[in-house]
């Protein structure tokens, strides 16, 4: 039990990490961008107009950005949150790491031939999906062979259930930011029409381009954020994938070698 607990300690410690680093990266960012936007928010939308109106077609991507109003911000955190994902899931998600061939099968081999304890040590030395599983039926073999094969069970659904879980994120993310996108598009062409609605006078065109700007801005923010999480979503799906198929294989040989009802009866007498 000692040794889940550590194994799952670890984990969840790099994780925590990942999520802190990943918060604190977020606040600066929407701190720096508040601080920019505030001092140049007057020349925003006005500033593109004027370029366009006297042919300077040198516009920064900090002012296409800049244009895109408020939702950028929003748009900016899903574009951290979506890196952060991506890096830690490229580092986490590496079948050769979490269900490595030798080690599984060595620690099969020492389950078959009834070596508990080094299979025991095996498993707190080595970080590995199969170690956490196999060290969840070793905690409990004093309880009985149905105990053990039910604990390495659980402890396979929920190791793979995480990783699931992981990708599951990306699959939200090109679900959200769409909608941010679309929200900031309604919020562009508010603005545009407005600009006939409040006005009294002739308005130039220049104005209503920059809502329309600020329309097509946040979609294509949108989009941009959906097609990367999206691509990663299908790299990362295939390598859960490829682990639930080895957790499985490996479990079910793993719960082969392990003793009946009548020989743990023996064992523990």
């Amino acid at each position: 039990m000692a040794g889940i607990l550590g194994s799952e300690k670890k984990s969840s410690g790099r994780a925590s990490a990942v999520w802190i680093a990943a918060a604190l990266a977020v606040l600066a960012i929407v701190l720096i961008v508040w601080n920019m936007a505030g001092r140049g928010k007057s020349g925003s939308l006005k500033s593109l107009a004027l370029g366009a109106q006297s042919g300077d077609s040198g516009t920064t991507l900090w002012q296409i950005l800049q244009s895109g109003g408020i939702m950028m911000i929003f748009l900016g955190i899903m574009s951290i949150i979506t890196v952060t994902l991506v890096v830690y899931s490229w580092m986490r998600l590496q079948p050769s790491k979490l269900v490595p061939e030798e080690f599984s099968l060595e620690l099969i081999r020492n389950l078959a031939e009834r070596k508990y304890g080094h299979a025991r040590q095996m498993c707190l030395e080595n970080d590995t999906l199969m170690s956490t599983i196999i060290l969840a039926g070793i905690d409990k073999m004093d309880r009985g062979p149905r105990v053990v094969r039910e604990s390495i069970e659980l402890a396979a659904r929920k190791q793979t259930l995480g990783l699931w879980q992981l990708t599951g994120f990306l699959s939200d993310i090109t679900t959200i930011a769409p909608m941010l996108g679309l929200a900031g598009t309604v919020m562009g062409m508010i603005e545009a029409f407005n600009t006939f609605a409040l006005k009294t006078v002739v308005v130039s065109p220049l104005v209503v381009a920059g809502g329309v700007s600020k329309a097509l801005v946040n979609t294509a923010g949108g989009l941009i954020i959906a097609i990367v999480a999206m691509a990663f979503y299908t790299v990362f799906r295939t390598r859960v994938q490829i682990i639930t198929q080895s957790v499985e294989a490996y479990t079910t040989e793993a719960l082969g070698v392990l003793p009946r009802e009548e020989e743990a009866e023996k064992m523990f007498r």
